[in-house]
């Protein structure tokens, strides 16, 4: 049996010695001189680190984080052809025709006052955003009717 240090299994895996030490801390190590940890060489040869840092002991291990990971991407892409994700490339376009719009109606409104007007034309830019989206529906928005103000009667 082969016992090997902190140092030697850091020099041989690339890892520091902090990442080692943190990622054997489940196994259990032989004391060495001056208080050195030292791990049986074919049991830490037979584990396997996952791209979290995290020991992985057996091959039913990998293979069941391995399916894990592709139930999620089976469910990402499940996802995309219901169409319940919008790709990235909509979502960039209509940002981008949303803030031409509030640019627009902000410089033509520059050195007037901001009044009422003026944001409701803004709210329903940004509540009209997602309208003109091929094959996405979006909900209605919802902004209240306003009447206008009129001007109260005089009793005759």
């Amino acid at each position: 049996m082969s016992l090997l240090s902190i140092n030697q299994l850091s020099s041989l895996t690339g890892h520091s010695r902090e990442h080692v030490k943190r990622s054997l801390s489940d196994l259990p190590f032989t004391e060495g001189a001056k208080g050195a940890h030292l791990y049986d060489a074919t049991r830490v040869l037979t584990l396997r680190l996952n791209a979290h840092g995290q020991l992985l002991a057996t091959e039913q291990e990998s293979r069941r984080s391995l399916n894990e990971a592709k139930k999620r991407v089976l469910e990402l892409q499940e996802q995309s052809l219901r169409k319940e994700r919008i790709p990235l490339s909509v979502v960039q376009r209509i940002n981008s025709r949303v803030l031409d719009t509030v640019a627009h109606i902000l410089k033509s409104r520059r050195g007037k006052v901001l009044d009422e007007h003026t944001m409701k034309d803004l709210f329903h830019e940004l509540s009209a955003a997602g309208d003109g989206v091929d094959g996405f529906v979006n909900p209605p928005a919802s902004m209240p009717p306003t009447k206008p103000k009129s001007k109260p009667r005089r009793k005759k």
